[in-house]
């Protein structure tokens, strides 16, 4: 009897950001294994409703197919045991039954040593997880963003400001606060003086930049507290695929402050190349006890992110 092809399948959930962690740590272990890629995209249509902020399944909308590892009543079940193993740690023998899988849960403690997916055996994997460390992309630098185009034309509004990226030295600076606000507090959204001393940085790289771009889901805030940036442009333009098309401006620019935020890494690693100057705070919570070494990428500079 001739053996089944090895198989990786990717958890899919929570917003664009993490999709693209999972969809790059699918895509380099899938290499590694010399596997086939398959995807599991169930959240989306059994969970993400419940969750507190709602998601989108949004790779399809940067070109990325994503063909399903199970199908019929399977699917169903496979997502909605996966639902409970995700929230509970319980059910794992019965879905890796149910799957035909070995089944590896994201650790973080593995993932700030080293990726914790070398021993590997053959068949089917399925990776539940968000797999926020800079490892799998270096993996696949060289073709993931080749493969990340906008499905649907671009709006007037991106388009402009592309080709204001492209004309002059600009620079991205991404505030994320929305979310982090509500749920954490200060504890979550960076303050003032990081964008500050963030800006002080990137003076010191001796890298000119023009003007910035500011893109932010709360311009009110921007508005007040980031006067001191110089030629800042507030990103405000009306499109229906504002989060891919944000991602390409960022991706267009000459330098870029992220936020601690999965999203604006990729607006950051999405454009990377050596000249280009990116600040990154150095913990991704205020009271984090692990630094953001692992996450950002290796030439990128880490600044203090609170104070």
């Amino acid at each position: 009897m001739s053996r089944s092809p090895a198989e990786v399948v990717v958890r899919l959930n929570s917003g664009l950001g993490n999709q693209l962690f999972q969809l790059a740590q699918g895509m380099a272990l899938a290499g590694q294994k010399n596997a086939r890629l398959r995807f599991d995209t169930t959240w989306f249509y059994l969970i993400s409703g419940l969750h507190p902020v709602r998601r989108q399944l949004r790779l399809p909308a940067l070109g990325v197919s994503l063909p399903e590892a199970f199908s019929g009543p399977r699917r169903l079940a496979v997502g909605l045991l996966a639902a409970f193993f995700d929230k509970t740690r319980r059910g794992k023998l019965m879905l890796s039954g149910l799957g035909r899988m070995q089944i590896i849960q994201e650790d973080p403690l593995q993932l700030k040593n080293g990726d914790g997916l070398s021993e590997l055996g053959p068949g089917r994997t399925y990776l539940n997880g968000y797999w926020q460390t800079n490892t799998p992309f270096m993996l696949v630098r060289d073709k993931l963003p080749r493969m990340l185009r906008p499905r649907d034309p671009l709006s007037s509004g991106a388009e402009a400001l592309i080709a204001k990226a492209d004309s002059t030295s600009t620079g991205f600076i991404h505030v994320r606060r929305g979310d982090y606000l509500h749920f954490m507090g200060e504890e979550g959204a960076l303050p003032v003086s990081y964008f500050s001393r963030a800006l002080a940085k990137t003076e010191e790289s001796g890298k000119a930049v023009a003007r910035w771009l500011i893109f932010s889901e709360d311009n009110d805030w921007a508005q007040a507290n980031l006067g001191f940036v110089p030629n800042a442009e507030i990103v405000d333009y009306q499109s229906s695929n504002r989060d891919i098309e944000d991602l390409m401006i960022m991706k267009s620019c000459s330098a870029g402050i992220i936020a601690n935020s999965s999203y604006s890494w990729w607006g950051a690693a999405l454009g990377d190349r050596p000249d280009r100057p990116i600040i990154a705070p150095d913990r991704y919570w205020k009271t984090a006890n692990w630094t953001t070494q692992g996450w950002a990428l290796p030439h990128w500079t880490a600044i203090q992110g609170w104070s």
